[in-house]
């Protein structure tokens, strides 16, 4: 499964719930593989086969979700989701796979009730702060946006990801002075961050910070032949 090898996963999953008929694990994972192979048919019969004899579970019932989301059935996804909610009260990931769907569905306001719901039940799930700024910052609410990006590196602070997305905003509202600053966080925690050479390259011009311009430069330029995501193309100039 790790290998990206999801047949012979399938196989492999099916074998030892063949031999622990209540594997729960092996189910999640099976309905996983199933997923990835498009065979959406199949993950939604394994799970209710499983929900059916043994009870809900959230990576289960996420599963068949997701596989009916993604046959078509949006609407009937969420609405099956939102009723295993009900009996998993306490799931995170089944709020955050709400928001997900609606996020997808261009339903903004029901997806940040559902990842702070995610939030509230774990508060350390770091991935949920990040998509929920980002969908407080597409509808202008730039503050609240700027506040849970910062809560994320709070919850992560070896990841580069919430500065680097502080400074975005920052560079759009032309604020390069906070965005230059934050790039020098993001850049020490990771410089292979995708896009930050760019964005560095960017915001120093416009502060007029010519020290190592040069070689940053020449490193975006040499990436490029590569095809690193090093910098979008029309900021770093």
């Amino acid at each position: 499964m790790n290998l990206g090898k999801w047949q012979d996963a399938v196989a492999s999953f099916t074998n030892a719930i063949e031999q622990k008929t209540d594997y729960q694990q092996a189910y999640g994972n099976l309905g996983i593989c199933l997923i990835k192979l498009k065979r959406h048919d199949d993950a939604i019969f394994i799970s209710d086969f499983y929900i059916d004899k043994f009870g809900v579970c959230p990576i289960i019932s996420i599963n068949k979700c997701r596989a009916m989301f993604e046959k078509g059935l949006k609407a009937g996804a969420i609405e099956k989701l939102r009723e295993y909610s009900l009996q998993s009260p306490r799931s995170s990931e089944i709020y955050s796979a709400l928001a997900d769907m609606c996020t997808a569905l261009m339903r903004p306001h029901e997806a940040i009730k559902y990842f702070e719901l995610a939030i509230k039940i774990n508060p350390l799930e770091y991935a949920n702060y990040n998509n929920l700024a980002a969908l407080m910052f597409s509808l202008g609410q730039k503050k609240q946006a700027l506040d849970t990006y910062e809560q994320a590196a709070k919850v992560n602070p070896k990841s580069p990801t919430p500065h680097q997305n502080i400074a975005g905003i920052h560079i759009q509202e032309q604020n390069f002075d906070l965005a230059l600053s934050y790039l020098n966080s993001a850049h020490k925690l990771d410089n292979t961050s995708p896009y930050i050479l760019g964005m560095f390259a960017h915001a120093k011009i416009y502060c007029c910070e010519w020290d190592d311009l040069d070689p940053l430069i020449d490193k975006i330029q040499s990436s490029i032949p590569l095809n690193s995501h090093v910098s979008n193309p029309f900021p770093p100039i």
